[in-house]
């Protein structure tokens, strides 16, 4: 075993020692072509790879939380996991960053951009951690946009650390093993009107955070097209303007019912 191995090794039991139960490697070659947000070097320019990882929600809050028992104890356990996730992520980097490899942090959740038009109220991330979850084999997306993980479903908190190390990269995986079986609880749970019964995503769907929109890849649509920044056609589909005000504060109801 070599000393790139070993460290490979090393930085998947570090974030499962701390909480994590799923965790993928990417690498600046398995995400060539790859839309915006998987480009690691906007994190750190001499990136070779990253570290992508899954934290657990607590179910039994989040069957509390639905139930209107106790929607507190659902809330905080989404406070308490997206803050764990992140300092795994902080830990990882240091940890990297000790044994002489340059490396960056990128939490959980709400960071995001500020070059891009509209700043950071477009949600933006530095990095898509959906993206290097599925490359990296942690999960599928789903129906709903959210990165499901076979006995967890959604209810799962993402986060990453970029290096120069140039760390082994880890498989996606097969299509066919996807955890998503449509079974539209999601849909059903979406006061956004966001997902469609009638329009499916072509199985390398992409979906790229914004406040008032989102855009996904579908196949054989003609119709409101754009293109990012490698040229892949994307559809806009836009989510009404009333949404935004009216997403219920806390966990959203699709990341929850997936479990």
């Amino acid at each position: 075993m070599d000393k790139m191995e070993r460290l490979t090794n090393t930085v998947k039991d570090l974030v499962k020692g701390g909480g994590a139960i799923a965790s993928g490697i990417v690498t600046t070659e398995t995400l060539k072509g790859g839309p915006p947000s998987t480009d690691l070097s906007y994190v750190l320019p001499e990136a070779k790879s990253a570290v992508v990882f899954a934290v657990p929600l607590d179910q039994d809050a989040i069957e509390s939380f639905l139930k209107k028992e106790d929607m507190a104890a659902g809330n905080m356990n989404n406070v308490r996991v997206n803050t764990l996730a992140s300092g795994i992520a902080l830990g990882l980097a240091e940890y990297l960053n000790m044994k002489g490899f340059d490396s960056v942090p990128v939490v959980a959740n709400a960071v995001y951009r500020k070059d891009v038009p509209g700043g950071p109220y477009t949600e933006l991330p530095p990095i898509s951690h959906r993206y290097l979850a599925v490359r990296s084999g942690i999960g599928h997306i789903g129906m709903s946009g959210n990165i499901i993980v076979d006995k967890y479903g959604a209810a799962v908190i993402l986060a990453s650390a970029v290096t120069t190390a140039e760390l082994l990269p880890t498989d996606a995986l097969p299509h066919k093993d996807s955890y998503c079986d449509n079974c539209g609880l999601c849909m059903a749970s979406c006061a956004s009107g966001l997902m469609s019964k009638d329009e499916k995503p072509d199985p390398i769907s992409i979906i790229r955070p914004g406040r008032l929109k989102r855009m996904i890849a579908y196949k054989n649509k003609a119709e409101d097209k754009e293109q990012d920044h490698q040229g892949h056609q994307v559809r806009v589909m836009r989510v009404y303007p009333g949404w935004y005000k009216r997403r219920d504060k806390g966990p959203g109801h699709c990341h929850q019912e997936c479990l």
